[in-house]
């Protein structure tokens, strides 16, 4: 029979309980710490949602810049939310920005948001968007809080909103219900006629420093 080390045997099963133990897989270009996820956009993508061990459940993306579709981000609609910590709302962050000094531009496709449907907050911040897309949130579905923070909104569709629900979330940790442009760039005479008709069950309404005349 071949001699066998003991110790390397030993050491090998503690190799193998550990990566058991922790239960933590982390995707190329991607770090977790606190259970909130970073990914860089210059060197994580493609990002597969089942890639994420624990699941994504606070995840921001850094340094976008340019297209944002679904041929990026697959499989997020088979993220498990059964291990969602009910300490935290599932909360998506874009910040823009191709050196991290400043914005970056960011482009909306009809399959933005595929299978992300489970976030109930979104935050973006310093992007610059050329044109809000019709449709640009529908794949959304629902949220708690969808907040613009510094950049600039160029053309404004007026149908950008269609099929998306705003509305205080009552299972939400913080239920807000809010639409919120903050320190944003406006297009001249600010936000479309029409652009929050689909708006509905919104309860709060939040403008800062940003250009604006009418609201209809």
């Amino acid at each position: 029979m071949p001699r066998v080390d003991q110790g390397v045997v030993s050491l090998s099963l503690l190799l193998v309980l550990a990566v058991s133990v922790s239960g933590v897989t982390i995707p190329a270009g991607c770090s977790l710490s606190n259970g909130e996820w970073e990914c860089d956009f210059r060197n994580a993508l493609p990002l597969s949602g089942v890639e994420f061990s624990p699941p994504p459940q606070r995840l921001t993306l850094t340094y976008i810049f340019g297209q944002f579709d679904g041929s990026q981000f697959t499989n997020f609609s088979d993220v498990n939310t059964t291990y969602f910590d009910s300490n935290y709302d599932a909360t998506l962050t874009l910040i823009c920005g191709a050196t991290g000094g400043g914005g970056g531009l960011l482009t909306f496709h009809n399959s933005s948001f595929e299978g992300m449907d489970f976030y109930k907050n979104v935050h973006i911040q310093n992007c610059e968007i050329e044109h809000l897309i019709a449709g640009t949130f529908i794949n959304l579905g629902q949220l708690n809080y969808l907040g613009f923070q510094g950049g600039y909104l160029n053309i404004i569709n007026r149908r950008s909103m269609h099929g998306l629900d705003i509305r205080p979330d009552r299972t939400a940790v913080n239920p807000l219900g809010e639409l919120r442009l903050d320190d944003v760039d406006l297009i001249p005479g600010g936000i479309p006629t029409g652009v929050t008709d689909p708006l509905e069950n919104l309860a709060i309404l939040t403008i800062k420093h940003s250009r604006v005349t009418t609201i209809m």
